[in-house]
C-alpha cells in the first residue's frame, strides 16, 4: 500500500511540480517473506512559453503526461509521509524513515529500519546537469544511489570526527578518542578529503542505520533551520504487552549526524572537549511527529544550557495524552534580521 503523497510547489507558482509518496509491499520472493518498500515519484512537466513556466494540468496528456518513476529502492517499508525541502543551491531533500506498526507481527519484527535523506537528482545541477537535471523523460536507477553511511561518524564541537567503533552512538573516551580513532573534520565530511573519500556533499543523500532492536520510524519528519527531526518508537518485546518506548532524532540535513554546534544532548569529556548528541531518549509511550514553534529571536544561540535561549520549541505528544515540549537549537538562521549597519 501507498503512504500519504506530499506535493511541492518549488517556483511558488501555484503549480504542483512534483509528488513524493512511498509503499510498503510484502516480496514473497524471500524466505521468510519480507517487507519491503521503495520511494515514488510523479513529475508534473512544464515548459517555458514567453518566459513563463506553463505546466501540464492534465495527468494523461498526449504529448507530455505526468511521470510515475521510482526515486529510490528503500528495501524497507515506508509507512510514514515524505518531508520535503530544498537546500542552498537547489536540491530538493526528500526525508522518511523505515517502519510498520499496525499488528502484532510488526510488533515483534526484528528487521533493521533505517532513516534517509535523499535528493532527487532532477533537481541535482551539481551532480547530474547533463544526465537528469531537469529531465523528465530520464530518471537514475533507483537501486543504485549512493548514499553516505552516516552510522560510525562521531561529532565533536571542536569540528572534530571519530569513528564509532561498537555502533553505540556515543564516544567511548579510552578507546575511541584518546586511542586515536579519529576520522577527520567536519569540512572533510561534507567536502571529502584528499585521499579516500568525497564528502556528503559529492553523494546522493545518506542512509541511517536504527540501532536498538526493534525500532523504526513511523511519524514524519520536521526540518527547520538546516536540521531535521524526527521521533523513533520501540514497541513492547512481550507479544502480551503494550507501550513501547520513544526516542528523538536531531540530525544535519546534509549527514544524517549530529551538527558540531548543535546537539540534542552533550556527551562531555572532563571539560576538553564534547560530543554532540543526535538523540535522546523521549521515556515510554509512542511519540507523535514534532510540532515547532519559533522562538523569539530564531537565531543560533551562544548558550545552549537553558532551553528558554533555544532557537526553536517542538512539541511532542505521547499515547498517554501528555506534551512534552523540548528546546532544539538549529544549525542556521530561522528568522530574517539585521545583518549590517551604516552611521550617517
Amino acid at each position: 500500500f501507498m503512504n500519504s503523497p506530499v506535493s511541492v510547489d518549488v517556483e511558488l507558482n501555484y503549480d504542483v511540480d512534483a509528488i513524493y509518496l512511498g509503499d510498503a509491499y510484502m516480496d514473497t520472493s524471500e524466505d521468510p517473506d519480507e517487507w519491503k518498500g521503495k520511494l515514488y515519484k510523479v513529475a508534473v512537466p512544464w515548459s517555458i512559453v514567453d518566459e513563463v513556466a506553463v505546466y501540464s494540468k492534465i495527468p494523461n496528456n498526449i504529448t507530455s503526461p505526468w511521470t510515475f518513476v521510482t526515486l529510490f529502492n528503500a528495501e524497507k517499508p515506508i509507512t510514514s509521509s515524505c518531508a520535503l525541502s530544498m537546500d542552498g543551491i537547489g536540491n530538493m531533500w526528500v526525508f522518511v524513515g523505515s517502519g510498520r506498526y499496525f499488528n502484532n507481527d510488526d510488533k515483534i519484527n526484528t528487521d533493521k529500519q533505517y532513516m534517509f535523506g535523499i535528493k532527487d537528482p532532477f533537481y541535482n545541477k551539481q551532480m547530474y546537469e547533463s544526465t537528469y537535471y531537469h529531465k523528465f523523460t530520464a530518471s537514475r536507477d533507483p537501486d543504485t544511489f549512493n548514499l553516505l553511511n552516516s552510522d560510525p561518524y562521531l561529532i565533536l564541537d571542536d569540528e572534530s570526527i571519530y569513528l564509532d567503533d561498537d555502533n553505540d552512538g556515543v564516544m567511548d573516551w579510552e578507546s575511541e578518542y584518546d586511542s586515536g580513532n579519529y576520522f577527520g573534520t567536519w569540512k572533510e565530511l561534507l567536502n571529502g578529503n584528499e585521499t579516500d573519500f568525497d564528502g556528503a556533499r559529492k553523494m546522493d543523500g545518506w542512509r541511517r542505520s536504527l540501532i536498538i532492536e526493534r525500532e523504526r520510524i513511523i511519524t514524519k519528519f520536521a526540518i527547520l533551520g538546516g536540521m531535521v527531526f524526527t521521533p523513533s518508537f520501540v514497541p513492547n518485546a512481550d507479544i502480551c504487552g503494550y507501550g513501547g518506548e520513544s526516542y528523538l532524532y536531531g540530525q544535519y540535513y546534509e549527514t544524517g549526524t549530529a551538527h558540531p554546534d548543535v546537539g540534542l544532548d552533550e556527551n562531555e569529556m572532563e571539560d576538553i572537549v564534547k560530543q554532540m548528541m543526535d538523540k535522546i531518549s523521549l521515556g515510554l509511550g509512542m511519540a507523535s511527529s514534532v510540532g515547532l514553534h519559533v522562538n523569539l529571536d530564531g537565531f543560533p544561540d551562544d548558550d545552549d544550557d537553558d532551553d528558554d535561549d533555544s532557537d526553536a520549541t517542538g512539541f511532542i505528544q505521547d499515547s498517554s495524552g501528555t506534551i512534552d515540549e523540548i528546546g532544539l537549537d538549529t544549525a542556521f538562521e530561522i528568522k530574517s534580521g539585521l545583518r549590517s549597519w551604516r552611521e550617517r
